[in-house]
């Protein structure tokens, strides 16, 4: 899909609202044992910011652990400008929020995280399972009529009303998860759409052979360029040119 696509390198303003990695890890490790694991590396990027509890911390364990929703979402965070690190029992998460300061640049935030993690001794064998690339975008207007999609119930075109769509589909290794929705409103200014891409990958590797594994054999860059293609495959070419793409 979308063969011979060129992707512009930037677009202005740039509409990501957020981006996240997210490593998906066993482990036996409890969240609160990690976090003195993690500190002798975080406390090097986040000198100044204290770790911040997150209110699932709140929920029983039991429910925590059972509950499909939950057992992924992290339980301590920490924040530096616009970079957030997160992380709990199953699961690391590296965000970067508006304004989103470029592919080179966060990853260089993130990279050299997981390259002390690797360092400690107790975490160089905790195996890695899944991989995640996530852009969320607000887009002015509405979406699907700036998008090459077609939402309908028996040929009455739903986009102009509140719409939203959800897709899950696959591409070689990598399983796409599209998420739009139109008329999303906030106090005192014009409705938008929200436009979600999330691409994920099964992984084998280990927080030693992070490096050789998943960056190394372009794991990242596979993720990031999908992710990329979708997001400007979708857009209709005359909506597109308003975004002042630069190649």
């Amino acid at each position: 899909m979308f063969e011979n696509l060129k992707l512009p390198k930037k677009i202005t303003p740039s509409p990501i609202a957020e981006a996240v990695f997210e490593i998906r890890f066993t482990s036996d490790i409890p969240g609160t044992a990690l976090c003195g694991l993690f500190y002798p590396v975080i406390s090097k990027i986040f000198p100044e910011t204290s770790i911040e509890e997150l209110p699932i911390l709140q929920l029983p364990p039991v429910v925590r652990d059972n509950d499909p929703n939950l057992k992924f979402q992290p339980h301590y965070r920490l924040t530096k400008d616009n970079f957030i690190f997160a992380f709990g029992p199953t699961s690391i998460s590296f965000s970067c929020i508006a304004p989103y300061s470029g592919w080179e640049n966060w990853s260089n935030f993130f990279l050299p995280v997981m390259d002390g993690l690797a360092e400690i001794e107790s975490l160089k064998n905790i195996q890695i399972n899944r991989l995640g690339l996530r852009y969320i975008d607000n887009i002015e207007g509405n979406l699907f009529e700036n998008t090459k999609t077609t939402v309908s119930i028996s040929a009455v075109s739903l986009a102009p009303f509140n719409t939203q769509l959800h897709s899950e589909f696959a591409e070689n290794d990598t399983t796409i998860i599209l998420t739009m929705a139109n008329g999303i409103r906030q106090p005192n200014k014009e409705p938008y759409s929200i436009f979600d891409i999330d691409c994920v990958q099964n992984c084998n590797a280990t927080f030693t052979t992070f490096r050789n594994e998943v960056v190394e054999k372009g794991c990242l860059d596979i993720l990031h360029a999908t992710n990329k293609k979708y997001f400007f495959g979708l857009l209709k070419e005359d909506f597109l040119k308003r975004l002042d793409p630069e190649y």
